[in-house]
């Protein structure tokens, strides 16, 4: 089976990378993962992710770790707290 790899194209979900021949982003893997979703779940939940997609995020997370950290949150993570300036840890 050849190795999944990350891919950018500008008509495809804005640009953002992710792995090639799905329209699954890096940024959606890894959120996923940073809510509890282990590897299992995902290859489940996503019928065009493979393991091999899923190394190919991992690895590109590795070589562009800085980067990804400046991407906006997506709509799906970036509701606003609700808490009160006091309860707010600097």
């Amino acid at each position: 089976m050849p190795r999944a790899r990350i891919v950018s194209t500008p008509t495809v979900l804005g640009g953002k990378p992710r792995i090639a021949g799905t329209r699954l982003s890096v940024q959606l893997i890894l959120e996923e993962l940073a809510q509890g979703k282990s590897s299992d779940e995902l290859l489940s939940a996503y019928p065009t992710l493979t393991p091999e997609g899923l190394q190919a995020v991992f690895q590109y997370l590795l070589r562009h770790g800085k980067r990804l950290l400046t991407y906006a949150p997506s709509k799906r993570t970036s509701k606003k707290s609700k808490t009160s300036a006091s309860e707010k840890v600097s």
